[in-house]
């Protein structure tokens, strides 16, 4: 591989998942180009980009995340997943994460087995209906990732490093199913490679959970030329009381075979901050 090409790789590390983008700053931050509709040449070069690269940087990643060969966390984290709980999670080791400032990396949401959906009335919805044979397969997990919007198995929670699971209050079976409409309403919809969150016709797993769950108003902020939503701050309003989200626990992997489970003060302390608006527009 020549160097142009490696030196390129680097500049597009914030590609290759569902990740973040260098520091984030708030939105009203931004430099008054971009809120005029300036596009920033940073922007531009990932959308022309971004998608031809994506495939090759996400493959440089561990093959197995810490609470991979953690005993006993798959049947503890069954045990206290609700439908419709969202999860947080802190990928395993990637060179992508190097780069990023936000603690965790990709959110995903936990359908629930077919016996919950069922009960919850959400099974026989029109949306949900050609998706019955792949929930049955065990599919439950959503998640915007790769090419598209899709249902996964669990190894998409269990291979990774740290869960955050967070519950959304007053899920009454009216409202699951609403959300499961609007949840099942995005599956197909491609990928975001660019993470722009003014793209609307694209989305990462940040906004396909943002998008359900309009209610939490997780917040937009402005990295590296664009805007985009932060998995750190789905974490933040579990965090925040009153804000419709809180943090049921938090699992790490630990040793070679074990894991802790930790509480919300345990997760404050990993969640990362918006930088301080910068003296520069050079500092974008």
């Amino acid at each position: 591989m020549r160097w142009p090409v490696i030196a390129l790789i680097v500049l597009m590390m914030p590609l290759s998942a569902c990740q973040t983008l260098s520091k984030y700053y708030l939105a009203s931050d931004a430099p008054e180009p971009v809120k005029a509709g300036m596009v920033d040449p940073r922007l531009e070069l990932t959308r022309k980009l971004g998608a031809q690269l994506s495939p090759v940087i996400r493959n440089m990643a561990a093959p197995f995340g810490r609470l991979h060969h953690a005993k006993g966390f798959e049947a503890e984290l069954r045990s206290i997943l609700q439908p419709l709980d969202i999860l947080i999670v802190r990928s395993r080791p990637a060179v992508t994460r190097v780069a990023f400032p936000s603690h965790f990396t990709h959110a995903e949401v936990w359908l629930g087995t077919e016996a919950q959906m069922q009960a919850l009335g959400a099974f026989s919805l029109p949306g949900v209906r050609e998706y019955r044979a792949e929930i049955r397969a065990g599919k439950t997990v959503y998640e915007a990732a790769n090419d598209d919007v899709h249902l996964s198995g669990f190894d998409q929670i269990s291979n990774t490093d740290e869960v955050v699971v967070l519950r959304p209050s007053g899920m009454s079976a009216a409202k699951a199913r609403r959300k499961y409409a609007a949840l099942f309403n995005q599956i197909g919809m491609p990928f975001d490679y660019n993470f722009d969150y003014s793209d609307t016709s694209r989305l990462t797993c940040m906004e396909a959970v943002a998008n359900a769950f309009p209610e939490l108003r997780i917040p937009v902020r402005y990295t590296t030329g664009r805007y985009a939503i932060i998995p750190d701050d789905i974490v933040r309003r579990g965090l925040t009381p009153g804000s419709g989200l809180r943090v049921i626990a938090h699992f790490s992997g630990k040793g070679f075979d074990d894991h802790a489970v930790n509480d919300a003060g345990y997760v404050a302390g990993l969640i990362s901050e918006p930088a301080p608006k910068p003296l520069y527009r050079a500092s974008y």
